[in-house]
């Protein structure tokens, strides 16, 4: 970096909140919102992560809709591949559940139209938190917390979910609710698990 330059002349350092030119040594195209990092604590670069969402909006959750996703100054195009669990907030027990309701907290995970610059939540905080933004409505629809990536080859979509074909099976309809009611403990546990009659 060359410098930093203000209203009132140059800077030695910066910080938040304070608004800055950086002039660079060289001619690299920069603008605002970019990220400057240090070289030996580079954030993640993906486009497919697990996050904690907290769903806000009154409208549940449609997994087959696109949102906005804001992250730092990024906007992009993401979509929901998956819920792995909804957390009770009482009990601490996890659930599999196909959408989420207002103020319900679930698992998720997310892949964006194109790659963001994020760090865990846990380490970087405000690079690693989001909203998910409705495109039509244009409200706030969820908030989020990334817990990291995701590898493209670990990416569950709603296809891998096990599937119990009860008639293909031969199985009798008179035992259909005692195999829903072992399915709905499987899905308390996180083990989603699709039933066709």
């Amino acid at each position: 970096m060359k410098s930093i330059v203000t209203y009132d002349g140059e800077l030695d350092y910066a910080f938040p909140p304070q608004s800055v030119t950086l002039t660079l040594e060289d001619e690299i195209d920069v603008s605002r919102g970019e990220m400057l990092v240090h070289p030996n604590n580079l954030p993640v670069v993906d486009r497919n992560f697990e996050a904690m969402l907290v769903w806000m909006d009154e409208e549940p959750m449609d997994v087959n809709k696109s949102f906005f996703i804001k992250q730092t100054t990024n906007m992009s195009r993401t979509r929901i591949d998956s819920i792995k669990y909804k957390v009770d907030v009482n009990t601490m027990e996890q659930f599999a559940v196909p959408f989420l309701s207002l103020n319900e907290i679930a698992r998720v995970v997310l892949t964006t139209a194109k790659e963001l610059f994020f760090d865990p939540y846990q380490k970087n905080k405000s690079c690693g938190s989001f909203i998910l933004i409705d495109p039509i409505t244009n409200n706030t629809s969820a908030v989020g917390m990334i817990i990291d990536r995701v590898e493209e080859k670990d990416m569950r979509t709603m296809d891998d979910v096990p599937v119990l074909d009860l008639p293909k099976l031969g199985i009798d309809p008179k035992h259909y609710e005692a195999i829903e009611k072992a399915v709905k403990d499987l899905e308390r546990q996180g083990i989603a698990v699709k039933i066709i009659k």
